[in-house]
Parts: C-alpha cells; sequence; structure tokens
C-alpha cells in the first residue's frame, strides 16, 4: 500500500475515534434501534478492540462493552434494514464450543420469538429447501455443522450453492445466518461481498466462560476492493435453556448420529478429474487462478500447475 495512502487512512480513523464518548462505566443506557425499539442495556466499560483496516493495516478502535440486552437493539436494527427492503446475512465465528449456535438463537428468536425449529438446517438439502420454501422476511440459520462435521469438499458444494441463492435471500429480504469455525472458510466473494456483520465469539480470556462476543459492520472500501470491517461493540450474552432449545440439542445430536452410522460424510468427495475439471470450466469463463484457488480452498499453486498440465497436454 502506497505509504502516503496508509497515513491519509490511519488519520482518518483516529480522527474519528476521537470523536467517541461514552458513558460511566456500570451505568443504565438506551439503546434505541433504527425501527423504533427501545431496550434499557448496562454500559459496562469502553473497550479497545484491534482492527484490520485494510490490507496488512491494522488500527485501535475503542467502543463500548454491553451487557445481553445489546441483542434486543441489534435484532431491532436487522429488522429495521428488512423494513427497508434489504437482506440481511450474519457470519458468526468462533472456536468450538464458545457459543456460536447461541448466538445465532439469541439473534434468530430476538427478531422473530415465534421461530419454529425448521428453520435451523445442517444439511445442504434441508437449507436449500429452506429457501425455495421462505416467506418474504424469514430468519435461516445454517448452522456450524456445515464446517465441522462435512467434508471441505462438500462445504465448497454449499458455497457455491450459496453463491446461486444470495439473489434470492436478497429479493425475499431473508436474514440469514451462517455459523463457522473462521471467516476465512468462507470464499472471498462471500465473506468480503456478501456479509453485512461479523459476530465472533469467544471464551473469556483465561477461563472456560462463554458468552463474550464483538460485532463488526461491513463498511464498503472506495479505494480497495477490501472492506473495512468497523467494530460496532461487544457484549456478553447468557446461554440459552427452555424447550426450544432442547429441541434444538435434539436435533443436533439426530443429525451427528445420522453422519455416523452412513456415508453421508464422503458423498460429497470429488475425484482428481472431477477437481480438475472444475478448475479448469471455470478458467475457460474466465476466473483467475487465485480466484478459484479460493472458491476451491486449495493454494493457487496446485491450480495454476492444473492448468499448466492441462495446456501441455
Amino acid at each position: 500500500m502506497d505509504e502516503t495512502r496508509t497515513r491519509e487512512i490511519l488519520s482518518e480513523y483516529k480522527d474519528l475515534e476521537k470523536l467517541k464518548a461514552f458513558p460511566r462505566p456500570g451505568s443504565k443506557v438506551i439503546l434505541e434501534s433504527h425501527d423504533g425499539t427501545k431496550t434499557i442495556a448496562t454500559f459496562i466499560q469502553p473497550v479497545t478492540v484491534r482492527t484490520k483496516a485494510v490490507g496488512d493495516l491494522f488500527m485501535f478502535q475503542r467502543c463500548g462493552d454491553y451487557d445481553k440486552a445489546y441483542i434486543e437493539y441489534l435484532a431491532g436494527e436487522l429488522r429495521f434494514r428488512r423494513s427497508q427492503g434489504y437482506d440481511n446475512t450474519i457470519m458468526i465465528t468462533g472456536e468450538v464450543r464458545t457459543g456460536k449456535s447461541v448466538m445465532a438463537q439469541h439473534i434468530a428468536l430476538a427478531m422473530d420469538p415465534n421461530l419454529t425449529l425448521d428453520k435451523i438446517t445442517f444439511k445442504l438439502e434441508d437449507f436449500n429447501k429452506g429457501i425455495s420454501t421462505a416467506k418474504d422476511g424469514d430468519i435461516i440459520i445454517m448452522d456450524e455443522a456445515g464446517v465441522d462435521l462435512y467434508s471441505k469438499e462438500w462445504w465448497d458444494e454449499f458455497q457455491i450453492e450459496l453463491n446461486k441463492k444470495l439473489f434470492i435471500i436478497g429479493m425475499l429480504h431473508l436474514t440469514l445466518i451462517l455459523v463457522l469455525p473462521h471467516r476465512m472458510h468462507l470464499n472471498k466473494d462471500i465473506r468480503e461481498g456478501r456479509m453485512h456483520y461479523w459476530i465472533n465469539v469467544k471464551n473469556q480470556r483465561g477461563s472456560l466462560e462463554r458468552g463474550f462476543a464483538s460485532i463488526r459492520e461491513y463498511v464498503p472500501n472506495e479505494w480497495y476492493l477490501e472492506p473495512f470491517w468497523d467494530t460496532m461493540a461487544t457484549f456478553h450474552f447468557p446461554m440459552i435453556t427452555g424447550p426450544f432449545y432442547e429441541s434444538y440439542l435434539k436435533k443436533k445430536a439426530d443429525f451427528v448420529w445420522e453422519m455416523n452410522n452412513t456415508d453421508y460424510m464422503a458423498r460429497g468427495s470429488k475425484t482428481d478429474k472431477e477437481i480438475e475439471a472444475l478448475i479448469l470450466g471455470l478458467k475457460a469463463k474466465g476466473w483467475t487462478d487465485q480466484a478459484i484457488a479460493d472458491l476451491i480452498h486449495k493454494d493457487r499453486s496446485v491450480v495454476s500447475k492444473r492448468i499448466a498440465k492441462y495446456k501441455e497436454d
């Protein structure tokens, strides 16, 4: 990145950070969403979060740390987007057992207390069915099993299918919540071009206590293709209890047993010939080697060698 432009970006962000003011730690504040939802939240403390600005440039952002009431505020913002004719695509990331699925359900239930269990999907066919039968404004969760239990090739298949479905998601103003271990597991076009919010959950540092999250909003970058993920806040969330969550756990357990007792895991595996055909087909359509590598989760050199070999033959 040009050194002059780097200085300009840092200066711009620092000026914005100076304008931020926070209430006293521990005080009660009213958070009002654009849809008119008002919630009384506890402002815990101001925090500093390391954020990637662009390229290899990082900066530190100040934001507020809130209690669980922040979820109601967020749900109001999502409902407002939906009322204005927009869809909502959200990725929730974090290590195993940090509460990603719980976070997804908190948001979905805050938006729609009458959410039904069929809106939480584990399989590609269920996800596709959910979108195909969705009504305007519906919420659909693709749970982390899509990454943690399926083969990588199966997940590639899901992403190719997701690219096709994103137009429908927008037309129907759907809220899609995608749960996965890390944002880099999504191909670049989806993670950098179609996600509106990114929530990362984690355990409290130095303990196994769950329930901590940071939320960032997608901000287009007028100079670079890579967006800026603007840190909105950090907040705390409790675990979920009750009949709905118990039914969810049973559904997930049934799915895991199905995976263990069938060859479902292997069904998405692609042979070398199939991978090569996919690479050559995308190349013929004008895709760059790097774009193909990002899609199929391979190193660019692997893609380039396959293409070079084909030309030699």
